[in-house]
């Protein structure tokens, strides 16, 4: 999928692929891209001596920081979405697990890491343990781009708050 494919998919439904963790971290990825170029980004928005008559350093500011602020909020609601349909997840098998436990105890008797239920349980928990992982490091990206931003910009243009 293209990163316009993925996107639009998130516009529409608020979410990120939700169904495994790879698909989730690739395109997490994707949307980052525009955080891991914004080094180079700075470089071309910001007037430097050799360019100072040909960059309107306002306007570009401006331009980066709401691509930036929107990738910041979409990538925030999809890992949100992500975790929250992985809590409801674990709790609806959680859920099942007490229900069936109490009807056919007996016949659960010595099942236990094999039982297939169960090895979908620690998947889904490894899955949203990945998922809080990945909140965390959105936070710290998304302050470390705050900052090459302000520090290129912030003369140029106060982003509100």
């Amino acid at each position: 999928k293209s990163l316009e494919d993925i996107l639009r998919i998130i516009m529409e439904s608020s979410n990120l692929p939700c169904t495994t963790f790879t698909q989730f971290k690739h395109a997490l990825l994707e949307l980052r891209d525009a955080d891991d170029k914004i080094i180079h980004r700075m470089n071309t928005a910001v007037p430097t001596r050799s360019n100072v008559d040909h960059v309107d350093a306002q306007s570009s500011c401006s331009s980066v920081w709401k691509e930036l602020s929107q990738g910041h909020l979409l990538r925030k609601r999809g890992i949100f979405a992500c975790q929250h349909q992985l809590e409801m997840d674990v709790a609806r098998m959680k859920n099942d697990m007490n229900a069936s436990e109490e009807e056919d105890m007996r016949s659960r008797q010595g099942k236990g890491k094999n039982d297939p239920s169960q090895t979908e349980l620690r998947q889904t928990m490894m899955f949203l343990k990945q998922v809080r992982r990945e909140l965390v490091a959105e936070d710290i990206l998304q302050q470390q781009s705050n900052k090459v931003f302000m520090d290129r910009c912030g003369r140029y243009f106060s982003p509100p708050k």
